[in-house]
C-alpha cells in the first residue's frame, strides 16, 4: 500500500476526511479544521519536524503538554491539543507511518487554576525538562528558575505567578519565598540551595536585583518587560 507522507499541508487538507472525521461524528467545520491544523504544526515544529514522528514517545508528549502549560495555556487549551496529537497518531498508525500511538496514554489535565505542572512528573522527566533549555539566554534562565522552583517545591502555577521579587527573603539561615496559597493565607516555602542559585541567575540577567517586580515576567526581543506571566487562552 503506498503511504501519503504526514505533511502539515496533508493534515490540513486530508485528515477532516478520514479517520478524524469520524471521530468527531462528522464533517469539522472550517474553524475546527484550522485549529486541529494549528495544534499539529506547532507539535511538529516542538519535535522538529513531521520525519521525527516515528521516534516521539509518550515521555517526549508529556514534556510538550508540560511545555504548554509552562507558557501559560489553560488546561483546556493544553486537553485540546492533546486531542489533535492522538488523533494525528491514529492517523498515522492507521497509515502504517507509526506503529503505536505515544499519545494514547497521556493524561489530560483537570480543569483546575490550583494545577501544578510538576504534579507526576517523573525524575527522568523533570531532567528531560530541565537539560531540553538553553540556559545562555535570557529567557532560558527565566524558563530554567521557574521550572527548578516548581520541580523542587511543589509550588502550585497560581502561588508561582503572584509572588513578586520582594517575597524573597532569608530566614534562619535560608533563602526563602512568601508565596499565598488557598485561603489567602502567606506560607513561607524554603528554598534548596540550586533554587536559590537559578532564581538569582535569572533576577541579575534581568536587571531586577534590586526594588519590586513580578518575580517571572515576559521577556521581549529588545530588552526585558514588566509584565507577569499569566495563563494564556
Amino acid at each position: 500500500m503506498e503511504t501519503v507522507p504526514l505533511t502539515v499541508e496533508n493534515i490540513a487538507i486530508e485528515l477532516p476526511k478520514s479517520a478524524i472525521q469520524a471521530l468527531v461524528s462528522g464533517q469539522l467545520s472550517q474553524n475546527t479544521s484550522r485549529a486541529y491544523a494549528a495544534d499539529i504544526k506547532s507539535f511538529l515544529t516542538f519535535v522538529g519536524g513531521e520525519e521525527k514522528l516515528p521516534h516521539v514517545s509518550k515521555d517526549v508528549v508529556v514534556t510538550y503538554r508540560n511545555h504548554l502549560l509552562e507558557m501559560g495555556y489553560k488546561p483546556a487549551t493544553i486537553n485540546r491539543k492533546l486531542s489533535s496529537i492522538r488523533q494525528l497518531f491514529e492517523e498515522a498508525v492507521d497509515r502504517r507511518l507509526v506503529d503505536a500511538n505515544p499519545a494514547a496514554k497521556v493524561k489530560g489535565l483537570k480543569q483546575n487554576n490550583n494545577y501544578s505542572p510538576t504534579a507526576g512528573i517523573s525524575r527522568n522527566e523533570a531532567r528531560q525538562i530541565l537539560d531540553s533549555i538553553d540556559t545562555s539566554t535570557l529567557i532560558g534562565k527565566r524558563d530554567y528558575a521557574l521550572w527548578m522552583l516548581m520541580l523542587r517545591t511543589g509550588l502550585r502555577r497560581q502561588e508561582v505567578t503572584s509572588c513578586r521579587t520582594s517575597c524573597l527573603g532569608e530566614r534562619d539561615g535560608y533563602k526563602v519565598l512568601t508565596v499565598v496559597g488557598k485561603g489567602s493565607k502567606p506560607r513561607l516555602a524554603k528554598l534548596p540551595v540550586d533554587v536559590a542559585r537559578a532564581l538569582d541567575e535569572w533576577l541579575h540577567a534581568a536587571g531586577m536585583q534590586n526594588g519590586d517586580y513580578p518575580l517571572f515576567t515576559e521577556v521581549r526581543k529588545v530588552g526585558r518587560g514588566i509584565k507577569s506571566l499569566e495563563p494564556k487562552v
